[in-house]
């Protein structure tokens, strides 16, 4: 090892993952190590923030490919070129309302993927002290189950006119829930 300080690193890389969207999101980074192991790195964004993911450099040498080093990536940052060339991949999506049972019909982008790969996806191999910059969009997915809720909640605008209807309490009751899902999010298409 030359050396342990990868603070005092002047060749290290940089990622910054911008979420332009209203919502906090969940960013996670995966990298295959062999055959039954791998690495994971989770970071939660704020709506509107920025995080910066950096990569090690060269001037903190390991064999990174031994078992008793690669125990150190949960101390250290991961050295660039071994994620490179093994493969690493983020994914994004967004963080659920816990007053929903139902999981949310939003998609996460990086850069438009719904999986960035960092050595196909970010251009050429990064130089020392090179950066990238990937942004986070979320939108709202529009599905059949969606449009026939949404035509159905329509015909039922005001809320005690769900409760006064003629139909059975269970399905009172999931309209209900339904209709203060639709008021609650903007269903925007961007």
């Amino acid at each position: 090892m030359k050396s342990l300080d990868w603070l005092e690193s002047d060749d290290h890389r940089t990622i910054s993952f911008v979420n332009r969207s209203p919502e906090w999101v969940i960013l996670e980074g995966k990298l295959q190590i062999g055959k039954n192991r791998h690495m994971t790195s989770t970071a939660k964004i704020p709506p509107k923030a920025t995080f910066y993911h950096l990569f090690l450099g060269e001037t903190f040498d390991a064999e990174w490919d031994s078992t008793n080093n690669v125990d150190l990536l949960v101390f250290f940052p991961e050295p660039y070129w071994f994620c490179f060339n093994g493969g690493y991949t983020w994914t994004c999506s967004t963080i659920a309302d816990p007053c929903s049972s139902k999981k949310e019909a939003r998609q996460c982008r990086l850069n438009g993927k719904a999986v960035l790969k960092l050595n196909e996806d970010l251009g050429a191999k990064m130089r020392p002290l090179d950066s990238r910059t990937v942004f986070i969009d979320v939108k709202f997915v529009s599905s059949l189950q969606s449009i026939t809720t949404s035509k159905i909640l329509e015909s039922f605008k005001p809320q005690d006119t769900i409760s006064n209807s003629d139909i059975p309490l269970h399905l009172s009751e999931q309209l209900r829930h339904l209709s203060n899902i639709r008021m609650a999010t903007p269903l925007k298409n961007y």
